[in-house]
């Protein structure tokens, strides 16, 4: 059964209300939430996260605006799928590695007969 934490939803307005009328505890518990995210995620991946957070906070300190950091975010997510190193060549590169005939017909298999190690004359090949 999850914790109570895993049962909490998400409620725009409260956080917008908070970040309207309380902007340092909106910070706060922003800070909060981030890092208890941070932490639910395995330990191989604390660094990758904290330094992906440290340029999104970066990047909301040094553009003027919330809907021009949502952009900058927006484009640098999408850098991170199609850009040079992003998933897409990532995952094209291993496609690549793939044997040609196995891309081209992967429904061929050769099927090699065996006898199991313990077979004492029952089985047929």
């Amino acid at each position: 059964m999850p914790d109570s934490s895993q049962q909490r939803v998400f409620d725009f307005d409260d956080w917008s209300t908070l970040a309207r009328d309380n902007p340092d505890e909106f910070e706060a518990r922003r800070a909060a939430v981030i890092e208890q995210a941070i932490q639910r995620a395995p330990q191989r991946t604390h660094m990758r996260l904290r330094r992906m957070q440290w340029k999104l906070d970066a990047i909301r300190d040094t553009v003027g605006s919330p809907l021009g950091a949502c952009v900058r975010m927006h484009e640098m997510m999408w850098e991170r799928v199609a850009g040079d190193g992003g998933l897409l060549e990532v995952l094209q590169g291993l496609q690549a590695e793939v044997p040609v005939q196995l891309r081209t017909n992967p429904t061929v298999a050769q099927v090699i007969p065996f006898k199991p190690l313990n077979c004492k004359g029952c089985c047929r090949p």
